[in-house]
């Protein structure tokens, strides 16, 4: 990714790797990821859809100010600033020589907005003929977190693997033995499972028909494989939106895909700018967790990030009140959306919603555009285009309290609030009685 290129002068790459020492750290890699034999990336192996791909939006834009990360408590976070061309914060574990990372529990992190949560677990990161400079040389695998001064845009919650990491935010001094993975040619793999939750529903994982994870400007000697049983990376279920864009104009780098491994890969640094492949998830990988494989052979980042087909759904008030909680949300096709709630003008309360277009409940229910809507249902129709919803709002019906009298003995005050209580019940409900017929009588009409 263009975010990702190291600073590094090429004369302290050249002085980092003739210091390296000669006896690099051998590990076996479970994920047969050889980075030869495949193919390029191209028609052939992806599916060239751009009419597809123009619908596609995040649900999560990392690089929007709303975003928030949160780590889990595991003792192998560290905290530190990647050292790359923008000196940004970043939350690591240092990976050793001698360190065994194979099996590692409760280390993972959560990337959220206002409607969706990511979380990823990294389950294991595996070295593969990485050498060391030293005995107390590490690498940082990491996670982007970002601050004021990272630039607009970055994406945040991003793996970032390789670089070297600085101890203060001007990047001007490194942490002791930390170095860049640019110059031994070893690999890293990041082992993960990610699990998307709807902030609605924030203990059941969120599914859809019509989800997409994105395999982002694939261009730094990266690899992506997904290990999900029936979800492996194929043409079928892989899509770009042209040809052209997954490969350079020039230069003998290329991306490619092995058919026998399934998985796609980066053939050295090719400098790209769309290189970028959505894949299709399944409902049964969406809830067991996408198992996605990083590979990494110098210093890069990969951003999480799922899509789908999405609509705006807009809250509006008439002049009788205003829009108190959400005024504009997205809603994947086919789901249903939040709703909202307003803060009604003095005398007057909220008595039904309308929409700019005919709507259908998950009943099977069809209310005409500008029919009433109650709140409940408003949060039953299926959303498959954008859509606009009205306040209406009706004067509140005064209460009329009965005269009772002056009273100073404890049975007569006991009786006033008696009639109180049941001019309030009597006059609540002839209150829901009225509103009940006026919305009838709407309907009938249409």
């Amino acid at each position: 990714m263009k975010y990702k290129k190291a600073k590094t002068a090429l004369a302290a790459s050249i002085i980092a790797a003739t210091s390296v020492m000669a006896t690099p750290v051998f590990a076996t890699n479970p994920y047969d990821i050889t980075y030869t034999d495949g193919q390029e990336l191209g028609e052939e192996t992806v599916t060239i859809n751009p009419t597809l791909l123009a619908e596609l939006t995040p649900l999560i834009d990392m690089g929007a100010d709303d975003v928030e990360i949160a780590f889990s408590n595991s003792n192998l976070w560290k905290e530190g600033y990647s050292n790359n061309n923008f000196c940004t914060p970043i939350k690591y574990v240092e990976v050793s020589g001698d360190a065994d990372l194979s099996e590692v529990e409760n280390l993972y992190y959560t990337v959220s907005n206002r409607q969706y949560t990511i979380r990823v677990d990294i389950a294991s990161i595996i070295k593969e003929d990485l050498a060391f400079t030293t005995e107390a040389a590490w690498v940082a695998a990491g996670v982007l977190t970002g601050n004021s001064a990272t630039p607009k845009g970055t994406p945040k919650g991003s793996l970032e693997v390789g670089f070297q990491v600085a101890t203060d935010e001007t990047c001007e001094t490194n942490a002791t033995g930390s170095f860049n993975i640019a110059s031994t040619r070893g690999t890293i793999f990041l082992d993960t499972k990610q699990k998307l939750f709807a902030t609605s529903a924030p203990n059941k994982v969120f599914s859809s028909s019509e989800l997409y994870y994105g395999i982002l400007d694939i261009d730094a000697n990266q690899a992506f494989k997904i290990l999900n049983t029936g979800n492996e990376l194929t043409k079928s279920n892989m899509f770009a939106k042209s040809a052209a864009a997954l490969q350079p104009a020039t230069g003998e780098a290329r991306n490619m895909y092995s058919e026998e491994g399934k998985y796609i890969y980066a053939q050295g640094t090719v400098m790209n700018q769309d290189s970028d492949v959505f894949v299709k998830l399944s409902e049964a990988t969406q809830t067991a967790g996408l198992e996605m494989v990083y590979g990494i052979r110098s210093n890069a980042g990969s951003p999480i990030s799922y899509y789908a087909k999405q609509y705006a759904v807009k809250y509006v008030s008439d002049e009788n009140g205003e829009i108190k909680d959400i005024e504009t949300e997205n809603i994947i096709a086919g789901k249903t959306p939040s709703g909202s709630t307003t803060t009604p003008a003095d005398g007057y309360e909220l008595d039904y919603w309308t929409a700019d277009k005919d709507v259908t409940l998950t009943d099977g229910t069809t209310i005409k555009a500008g029919n009433p809507i109650s709140s409940e249902e408003l949060a039953e129709v299926i959303v498959n285009e954008d859509l606009v919803f009205t306040a209406v709002h009706v004067e509140s019906e005064p209460l009329e309290v009965p005269d009772t009298g002056a009273s100073t003995s404890e049975k007569n005050a006991a009786l006033v609030a008696i009639s109180v209580i049941g001019a309030v019940l009597g006059a609540s409900i002839l209150g829901v009685l009225a509103k009940a017929i006026r919305k009838i009588h709407r309907r009938s009409q249409f």
